[in-house]
């Protein structure tokens, strides 16, 4: 507090405790049914934050040419391996980017692989599926469902499989995601039921990724997230696909609760 009152604020500041991150960020690595965890950039991708949650032996999900390009620049040295790039819509130069890169490619449209097959000829690729419906704390943040432009249909998957197939790269990894600000521990067990019982039919795949959108408390009288729950209800998922990895990829719930916005009264 004394460091804080301490600071010049000419401007609107913002101030982030790391340990707040480090906290998050241990309760996740600690999830008994969940193998591997990727930090979504988008909700900070301030260079000492990204160290802090790399140190954690967390990844990093990136959605943009532009967050790959920032977060190599920022860790020069981390492995490509823990980096998950799941676009939106993008361009056929940003699949070609990533794919150089040697990150994990998550393909969330059909018509990528009809039209640019050949970028992803010799590689290993994610199918992402939209799991028909959406939750989160608001419309606008709910990204599953007739209304959503993220995802394949569970119906076109045979077909994105085969186009895969035809191009000479293969599916290892079903990733679905269906909104933010999700706060009942068991949302996600219906997401891991759904891709693993689409896996059955894929002898390649090897990985689910169920998303993320952990909320936080915003609001008097909410309750937290119940992490041990959410862990629990992920065990039936792995009894009966033993073979599977579950992957989660939270944002906010890593950074939500480290800030402040630091300001100077001008009236009264």
């Amino acid at each position: 507090a004394e460091t804080l009152l301490e600071l010049d604020v000419s401007e609107p500041t913002y101030v982030y405790d790391l340990e707040t991150v480090s906290r998050q960020s241990k309760a996740l690595t600690q999830l008994q049914q969940v193998n591997r965890v990727f930090y979504a950039m988008k909700a900070n991708d301030h260079p000492q934050i990204l160290a802090e949650i790399e140190q954690a032996g967390i990844g990093f999900e990136a959605v943009s040419k532009g967050e790959l390009d920032h977060l190599f620049a920022t860790l020069p040295t981390l492995r490509p391996d823990r980096v998950l790039f799941t676009p939106n819509f993008a361009s056929r130069g940003d699949y070609e980017h990533a794919v150089s890169k040697g990150v994990w490619v998550n393909i969330d449209n059909i018509e990528v692989l009809e039209k640019w097959s050949d970028v992803f000829k010799g590689h290993e690729i994610l199918l992402r599926v939209d799991p028909g419906q959406g939750r989160g704390h608001h419309t606008h943040v709910q990204t599953g469902g007739k209304r959503s432009k993220f995802g394949i249909t569970a119906n076109e998957v045979p077909l994105a499989v085969k186009l895969a197939q035809d191009a000479g790269a293969t599916v290892c990894g079903l990733h679905a995601h269906v909104g933010s600000g999700v706060r009942d521990p068991e949302a996600w067990r219906s997401t891991a039921t759904l891709l693993a019982s689409l896996a059955e039919d894929i002898s390649t795949v090897r990985l689910i990724n169920i998303g993320g959108g952990l909320g936080v408390v915003e609001k008097p009288g909410e309750f937290p997230l119940d992490l041990q729950v959410f862990d629990a209800s992920l065990k039936p998922i792995h009894a009966a696909h033993p073979h599977l990895e579950v992957w989660i990829e939270p944002g906010r719930f890593l950074v939500a609760e480290s800030g402040v916005l630091l300001t100077r009264v001008t009236q009264r």
